[in-house]
């Protein structure tokens, strides 16, 4: 009932019902979840952050785990504080390394950490790992080379101007 009210974008009546059921049973870990859920779709994301964490330190499907580190490191950074986001981040790539879209908020940290050239590497990297386009498929080559030389430029010589 209450995930139906979330997924329907109910969240204030999903968050009275949960507020009601999280005095009865305060570390319910999917209960903190959807507390969290509820208060970072609403835009209360630091209302949202002690919800994550309780959610996150208890027992959630495989799903909620997923949604929960995605959401409590997006909701870190968010609000500025991206070392937490980067070592959260860290704990669920190697919790889920198959999900990319936690390297693709991983990069996001890197950026607002001013890591300019190692956030736009990683989204290189995910791009040519992932991209079925023909476009980027048949420059995977460059793209490749350029994910640990984003700096590299070529030395226009005399030679090259000569036609």
């Amino acid at each position: 009932m209450i995930r139906e009210k979330l997924q329907n974008k109910a969240y204030l009546e999903a968050l009275e019902i949960i507020e009601k059921e999280l005095q009865k049973t305060p570390e319910d870990a999917e209960l903190n979840y959807y507390a969290a859920w509820a208060n970072d779709s609403l835009g209360r994301e630091t209302a949202a952050i002690p919800f994550y964490e309780l959610a996150l330190s208890g027992k959630l499907t495989t799903t909620d785990r997923l949604e929960a580190f995605i959401g409590l490191g997006s909701t870190y950074r968010v609000t500025g504080n991206y070392e937490r986001a980067h070592h959260l981040l860290e704990q669920a790539i190697q919790e889920f390394p198959n999900e990319p879209v936690l390297q693709v908020f991983q990069a996001m940290v890197k950026y607002n950490q001013t890591d300019y050239k190692a956030a736009v590497s990683q989204l290189l990297t995910l791009i040519i790992q992932h991209a079925s386009d023909k476009n980027i498929r048949a420059f995977e080559r460059a793209l490749t080379f350029y994910t640990q030389n984003l700096d590299y430029r070529y030395e226009v010589t005399e030679e090259d101007t000569h036609e």
